[in-house]
């Protein structure tokens, strides 16, 4: 979903959050991801295998799993960026706080990512 600043960048020199940070985008957006994710489960499944990560492959939790972490994007982008209006066709972000919000959404971000990673070892550990 990243796509978007990227390319904005490179065309315009500045970035552009569109469709794809929206609500409605998520949900489509996650949509495509979990038909491919469920396409190629098997393969994945024998990833998760080798790494000792038992994981759920059914298409249920991977549109849900898919459609959470899309909005959590979408949401700690909203906060600093000006240019993401969750509730398109409204181009009101009811939770823009600025620029300001950028480093502190990312600390929490990486805060999160740490700790999933040790329940990660944790639980491989824990297995083997």
């Amino acid at each position: 979903m990243d796509i978007e600043p990227v390319v904005g960048i490179i065309l315009t020199g500045s970035t552009y959050h569109g469709p794809l940070h929206t609500i409605l985008g998520a949900i489509f957006g996650s949509l495509m991801i979990a038909v491919i994710l469920w396409r190629f489960r098997e393969e994945l499944n024998s990833i998760s295998l080798k790494l000792k990560i038992r994981q759920i492959f059914s298409f249920p939790v991977l549109l849900f799993s898919a459609l959470v972490a899309w909005l959590t994007h979408i949401f700690f982008d909203s906060l600093s960026h000006p240019d993401v209006f969750p509730f398109w066709p409204s181009e009101y972000n009811p939770i823009l706080i600025g620029p300001i919000a950028y480093w502190p959404s990312n600390l929490i971000l990486l805060t999160l990512l740490i700790i999933a990673l040790i329940i990660i070892i944790k639980k491989r550990q824990f297995r083997a």
